[in-house]
């Protein structure tokens, strides 16, 4: 994707389809294919980023714009040069620089542009997909496309800000403000100045009186004006959140296997010393973009300068629930060794075949059989059964504000990182088959608990769940 946004907006410099007409106080011009190229050309060369590439087009334009109105102007009927002198050709070139149709053309040639528009341009076009992203299928510039209105995706982020690093920031329009500023800051600290000596006394008695020190003794207007700056008490954490250039010196990372390659980008871009700890379990992968090794993430980045320490003490989940998902975690086809867990509790993990009918009746009354034992408890349900399994769980154990332990139904992706003491799992097939990677979401479920496992399940079970005690 980074050569995709890459070629977005290389898209957007300097392109004319056919020639652009402009009229200049009469006079007409014609500004050709040839003349885009050499404002593209130019405008490349001074600057890598698009933005901060925005004042060299416009100077180019408007030098190219400029020659051809004095070319027509100072024409010789007769033959030989030019009759404009360079005078006149200067003051030409100021007419040019002010007139709204060269200013179109630039915003044309070279518009100024945000990640936001070029993001939203390049997904609501099926041509411009077509174009700049050759290298996907069509399958997957079709899953790109959507509509200008639609909302963006934590998948965005990264690709935002891949888009501003090529954008850049042409700064032109902020430091002319901030010279307004400056200049009003030292009028206003002037005309202080001014009224404090005006209002100054003259009936001094003594030679003492006469030697008093006013304001405009000990500084000028440049000192004062200094002195009206806002000093920013923001915290570092605020500063930073609020910079998107900010860099760290070592960046902590969770759930790492989470992360898109365009997502390790923007963290390595955050992190030029490349000291980062990294934390995560390719097992546990349930994205499409995510890990299925670290040295796939990694490598491209760092080659082989980093370090990988297993997890191989598991405190969390008891033996016996531990040796079933084994089996799954094997069919997850992640090159992870499971942990040896350090505690056995003596409470099998059970599967219960339920008709498909009766299936939410049940997992509710397993629910309340469960919810008897101390503890948290979490039903963990396949998205398509999540309605019906929540609202019969509600039926039997509704909703108490006073308890800090109530059960709660989630989908297997809303079980990343939390444990609970009692677990049900509901439909393991269906966990699988609707999952991005389903093995690994069956892994995850399987391990959020920390005492008791039980599964309902209204067809087959899988057979790398074989291990579990039938009920």
């Amino acid at each position: 994707m980074a050569d995709v946004v890459a070629a977005a907006v290389k898209r957007r410099q300097a392109v004319l389809d056919r020639p652009a007409e402009l009229v200049i106080d009469g006079v007409p011009l014609r500004f050709t294919k040839a003349d885009a190229a050499k404002v593209r050309s130019r405008a490349r060369a001074a600057s890598r980023v698009h933005n901060e590439a925005r004042p060299a087009a416009a100077r180019t334009v408007i030098e190219l714009v400029a020659r051809k109105y004095a070319d027509k102007l100072g024409e010789n009927v007769l033959g030989g040069a030019n009759l404009l002198d360079a005078g006149d050709v200067a003051a030409l070139r100021r007419e040019v620089a002010a007139e709204p149709a060269v200013h179109s053309l630039i915003d044309r040639l070279w518009p100024r542009l945000t990640a936001e528009r070029v993001l939203r341009d390049l997904f609501a076009s099926r041509a411009q997909l077509d174009a700049v992203a050759p290298a996907l299928t069509a399958e997957e510039r079709a899953l790109l496309h959507r509509a200008p209105s639609a909302p963006w995706t934590p998948a965005d982020v990264p690709l935002l800000e891949e888009v501003d690093e090529l954008l850049g920031i042409d700064e032109t329009a902020q430091r002319r403000a901030e010279e307004r500023d400056r200049q009003r800051r030292l009028r206003d600290a002037q005309e202080t100045l001014d009224m404090l000596h005006g209002s100054r006394s003259l009936d001094a008695e003594t030679e003492d009186e006469a030697e008093e020190l006013l304001a405009g003794d000990l500084l000028d207007a440049a000192g004062l004006a200094d002195r009206q700056e806002e000093t920013d008490y923001r915290s570092t954490a605020e500063r930073a959140s609020a910079d998107r250039t900010w860099t760290y010196g070592h960046i902590i990372v969770d759930e790492a296997q989470e992360l898109s390659a365009m997502a390790w980008r923007l963290l390595l871009r955050r992190c030029p010393t490349r000291s980062m700890t990294v934390v995560g379990d390719v097992a546990q992968t349930s994205t499409l973009a995510g890990a299925t090794s670290w040295a796939e993430v990694l490598d491209p980045h760092l080659g082989r300068t980093w370090q990988l320490a297993e997890l191989t003490v598991n405190y969390r989940t008891p033996s016996e629930i531990m040796d079933v998902a084994t089996e799954v975690l094997a069919a997850t086809g992640a090159a992870t060794s499971a942990a040896t867990s350090v505690r056995s509790t003596g409470v099998l993990p059970w599967a219960q075949q339920v008709p498909d009918a009766e299936l939410a009746d049940a997992v509710a009354e397993a629910a309340l059989e469960f919810d008897k034992e101390e503890g948290t408890l979490g039903v963990l349900v396949p998205h398509s059964r999540l309605d019906a399994v929540r609202a019969a769980v509600e039926s039997r154990l509704p909703a108490d504000p006073d308890r800090a332990d109530a059960p709660v139904v989630l989908p297997p992706e809303g079980a990343k990182g939390l444990e609970f003491d009692s677990v049900l799992v509901v439909d393991p097939a269906a966990v699988v088959a609707e999952g991005v990677r389903g093995w690994n979401d069956l892994y995850v479920v399987l391990t959020r608990a920390t005492q008791r496992l039980g599964v309902l399940h209204p067809d087959e079970l899988p057979a790398e769940l074989s291990g579990l005690a039938p009920r």
